[in-house]
């Protein structure tokens, strides 16, 4: 797992920053609202939050809604995102608006947002997670 401590003076500065300094093995940006910074999720880091995530979702805890699959642009590259948001009795919880959505993809959505540069990366962590998990009307 990559830690980018940037301190710009406002969130749209510290995302263009972490977005243009992906490095190699480097898969998935999250904004972490614990440390309040972007920060890139290599491969096993990712594949435990998938575990974590799947276990969640099948006990209905989480969601990942196809609706909020995007696929967007900035600066001219095309990435591809989901938002994890929280649910109780098949209700969506409230959730703090998502830093990465918003500042990088002028997108509001609550929960937890992940961006990928890859279609078939993103594709395939929200099939492994929501596998045979029904999706809110």
């Amino acid at each position: 797992m990559s830690y980018k401590l940037i301190f710009p003076k406002d969130i749209e500065t510290q995302f263009q920053l972490s977005i243009q300094d992906q490095r190699k093995g480097e898969m998935c940006l999250t904004f972490n609202k614990e440390i309040n910074h972007f920060m890139w999720y290599e491969k096993p880091t990712l594949t435990e939050n998938m575990k974590t995530w799947r276990k969640l979702a099948k006990n209905g805890s989480i969601k990942i809604c196809n609706y909020n699959n995007k696929t967007v642009e900035y600066m001219g590259k095309t990435y591809y995102t989901f938002v994890i948001q929280s649910y109780e009795n098949n209700i969506q919880q409230r959730n703090e608006m998502c830093p990465l959505m918003i500042s990088g993809f002028n997108i509001m959505v609550s929960g937890y947002g992940y961006c990928f540069k890859t279609k078939e990366n993103r594709d395939a962590i929200y099939n492994y997670v929501m596998k045979d998990i029904n999706q809110p009307n």
